[in-house]
């Protein structure tokens, strides 16, 4: 039912319903004054609205205070719960303001009053405190570059997250490098403290190198080479079987060698002898299976007495071929009562 009432000072409308706002007043008012200091101020709950929608609901009270909803829609435009939060796009805001789809805005976002100043960026402040506007890397911002670099790996300096050493074009990975032309492609030296595996080539300076050649450093901060042996190259190995009775080899492999080159061969050792004539040793030398040249060596002749340590030897010269070449000494010890016997035997090549 509507009652209108007039008097000198303002003319009320008040209506009763029980439906949709039973919950908030048993008898809801609303009350449109013409009271020039009242005029058109609508009240809800009120008789005495003070703004343009006055509204009073009673304590206790659980229902949204405003709803502003289209018909059949499953939110409302507009929601103020009873605690003073307000939902947009949602019914049930958690807090303060809570809105539920996007946000456009073409004025300054000022939490705490403060605009900020041109290039920087927002902080957060941890839970219940306001975000801060703060400079690039400021007060523990975490910064971002000023001067970003495409393709560049980024990395914490400290104050920001800015350009590494670490290049990725997408195919390969440089390291103090920008043109990476391999997977890996390191610009400077490198420490590897463990093993290496090489299943490919290896290229210092771009270059594979050839069979047989040996890596020759280049001194710091330059890449070796791959080279043929060098003039002066030394090789050598022992008789591995002592003491020797029978007979053993002593080889040497030399790689990397140029046609020409001339590898000066020596054998020593020392043998321990006794008193049968028929007792001995013999030495043989080969240069890739070619027999360069034999010695024997029987000190103690027939009807002598005691033991002997006599010094064993053999040299020859050989002229190398392309690629790998193979130096050995066949030591063959020949006794009849195990009188003689090899105590050291070296080989060494030295190759010019």
């Amino acid at each position: 039912m509507m009652k209108i009432l007039s008097n000198e000072r303002a003319k009320q409308f008040n209506l009763s319903f029980f439906h949709k706002v039973a919950a908030l007043l048993s008898t809801a008012s609303i009350l449109v004054s013409n009271y020039p200091t009242l005029a058109q101020n609508v009240g809800v709950g009120t008789v005495s609205p003070t703004s343009r929608l006055h509204i009073i609901a009673p304590s206790g009270f659980s229902s949204p205070l405003l709803k502003i909803e289209m018909e059949g829609a499953s939110s409302s435009f507009l929601t103020i719960q009873p605690d003073g939060k307000v939902g947009i796009g949602t019914n049930t805001p958690s807090q303060t303001l809570e809105v539920a789809g996007n946000i456009q805005f073409s004025g300054a976002l000022m939490p705490n009053g403060n605009a900020g100043t041109a290039g920087q960026v927002l902080v957060s402040q941890g839970p219940g405190n306001p975000p801060q506007w703060q400079s690039v890397g400021a007060g523990g911002a975490a910064g971002i570059c000023s001067s970003p670099m495409a393709n560049y790996v980024q990395k914490w300096t400290g104050t920001e997250l800015c350009n590494s050493l670490i290049y990725d074009d997408g195919t390969n990975v440089g390291i103090g490098t920008n043109t990476p032309t391999h997977t890996l492609h390191v610009t400077g030296s490198t420490y590897i403290q463990d093993s290496l595996r090489i299943d490919g080539d290896f290229r210092p300076g771009g270059n594979p190198g050839m069979a047989g050649q040996f890596l020759v450093s280049q001194g710091p901060g330059n890449p070796p080479t791959w080279q043929n042996l060098v003039s002066g190259a030394v090789f050598t190995d022992t008789l591995s079987t002592v003491p020797l009775y029978t007979k053993d080899s002593v080889v040497l492999t030399i790689p990397g060698l140029a046609a020409g080159q001339t590898i000066f061969i020596i054998g020593d050792g020392t043998t321990y002898n006794h008193d049968y004539s028929s007792d001995r040793v013999e030495l043989e030398l080969y240069h890739n299976g070619t027999l360069l040249t034999r010695r024997r060596f029987q000190t103690i002749v027939a009807g002598a007495s005691g033991y002997k340590y006599e010094d064993l030897t053999i040299m020859g010269v050989a002229t190398a071929t392309a690629g790998t070449n193979t130096i050995k000494v066949i030591v063959n010890v020949i006794n009849t009562g195990s009188s003689v016997q090899v105590q050291t035997f070296r080989l060494t090549a030295i190759v010019f």
